[in-house]
């Protein structure tokens, strides 16, 4: 039992708490776009740089986070450096009218891009403004993957089950929503 806990906890310590990140890269985002002095000649942009999976827990803040990026017309850019795609960071890139980028295998060897690879991608990418972007070429997501998390699993899934009193998703139909205690009917 023990050796569970332990377990545990070191998932627990792992775990990135991103959307709380962007959450309050985007607090200060208004803070300073609000303020009488700066009005009109700042445009907030939020960079995300993930190396950590995407935790099935963070699905809801992280909704909520994007969704508050889009009606304060805030750019999330996103960087995964993680072998598999971040969805994500895919879906906040998309809704927030950002840009999603993963570093691929370079065509020299299989080798994984170089330091100088990746900051000429984040300078190229990332630095241009919401107006300048639209005469270069970003790198565009490929295919974005819009199923969201089973709260029970973790599992990325097509259909499932929506408690209509918190919205949280579920694979298994069962007697009570997990999360709020709602009961199904």
């Amino acid at each position: 039992d023990d050796d569970d806990d332990d377990d545990e906890n070191r998932e627990q310590q792992h775990a990135t708490p991103i959307a709380g990140a962007i959450s309050l890269a985007l607090t200060y985002a208004n803070r300073i776009e609000r303020d009488p002095s700066l009005r009109g000649r700042v445009k907030s942009r939020v960079l995300v740089v993930q190396a950590s999976e995407d935790d099935a827990e963070q699905y809801v803040p992280m909704m909520n986070a994007m969704f508050a990026a889009q009606s304060s017309n805030i750019l999330i850019d996103c960087l995964c450096l993680n072998e598999k795609e971040s969805s994500f960071l895919q879906q906040a890139a998309f809704v927030s009218g950002g840009i999603y980028a993963k570093p691929e295998k370079s065509k020299k060897g299989g080798e994984e891009e170089t330091r100088e690879d990746l900051l000429e991608r984040a300078l190229c990418s990332f630095l241009p403004d919401r107006y300048t972007r639209r005469f270069l070429r970003p790198p565009r997501a490929g295919s974005i993957d819009f199923r969201s998390s089973c709260f029970c699993h973790g599992n990325r899934i097509s259909k499932g089950f929506v408690c209509s009193v918190c919205l949280s998703v579920f694979c298994e139909k069962e007697g009570s929503c997990q999360t709020c205690g709602a009961a199904f009917v």
